[in-house]
């Protein structure tokens, strides 16, 4: 038979956060090279010192153009500067920038299709970095008909 301070012992995990006495996140968690930890409470008087930047990973897997699809999606690191938004593809180093995340992504599109196509026309003119980078998008876009 279990006694009443047997069963105090026995609090679930649950009823420890419940309680307060744990803590939400022992130790950081790692996803893909992204730390997730608890903020830690910041006074109003911190607030200014506070870095006005953000650092977001994401998966960029649509161009939104007829002629293209994408075979295998690029890694897009989203951030602020100042008051615009930035995506980044970071394998072909290329850039879209807006106002909001989705006219920066919108923009990163608008600037592969046209640098894939300029790069496929000019194959033949390439140097050694541009050859790399049309490999690049070779290997991660597929043509589906050419206007």
């Amino acid at each position: 038979m279990t006694t009443r301070s047997e069963i105090k012992t026995l609090e679930s995990p649950a009823t420890q956060f419940e309680s307060g006495t744990r803590p939400i996140i022992e130790e950081p968690i790692y996803l893909d090279d992204v730390t997730l930890m608890e903020s830690p409470p910041v006074d109003q008087e911190d607030k200014t010192d506070l870095d006005q930047t953000f650092r977001e990973k994401t998966l960029l897997g649509t161009l939104n153009d007829a002629r293209l699809r994408v075979r295998q999606p690029f890694r897009v690191i989203m951030s602020t500067e100042n008051d615009d938004f930035i995506a980044e593809a970071v394998e072909i180093d290329e850039f879209g920038f807006g106002k909001n995340p989705s006219a920066a992504i919108r923009d990163l599109q608008l600037t592969i299709v046209e640098l894939y196509f300029t790069l496929k026309n000019e194959a033949h003119r390439l140097g050694p970095d541009l050859k790399r980078v049309l490999r690049v998008l070779e290997s991660k876009l597929d043509l589906t008909h050419d206007d």
